[in-house]
């Protein structure tokens, strides 16, 4: 009786090993877990933040571009006026210049 006595007591003692073998690693697999899910928020949060960045960025550049299109736009309107009162300038000299050619050259013979 007393062998079989030593042989449960034996057996409790390993079992007993054997469920705080597990219970320290079901706890480090806790820790892990946890420490998986925090890394992963964390993952989480800077991927929003980059994302977050990428559209202001994104934004930023539709913006500069919009501003661009306005200033072709405007100059382009500015180049026109400035040509035209170039044509209307110069229709204004070449007149001068009949006028004048007019008064000092004598009329072309007739033919």
């Amino acid at each position: 009786m007393e062998c079989k006595e030593k042989d449960y007591i034996s057996k409790i003692s390993e079992l007993s090993d054997s469920v705080s073998h597990y219970e320290v690693s079901y706890s480090s697999l806790q820790e892990a877990l946890f420490r998986a899910e925090r890394e992963l928020d964390s993952l989480k949060k800077d991927r929003a933040v980059k994302d977050n960045d990428i559209q202001h960025s994104i934004n930023d550049l539709k913006s500069a571009l919009q501003e661009l299109k306005l200033s072709k736009e405007n100059l382009k309107a500015e180049v026109q006026t400035d040509l035209d009162v170039i044509s209307r300038q110069w229709s204004e000299c070449a007149e001068e210049i009949k006028q004048y050619t007019s008064l000092i050259l004598p009329p072309p013979p007739a033919i």
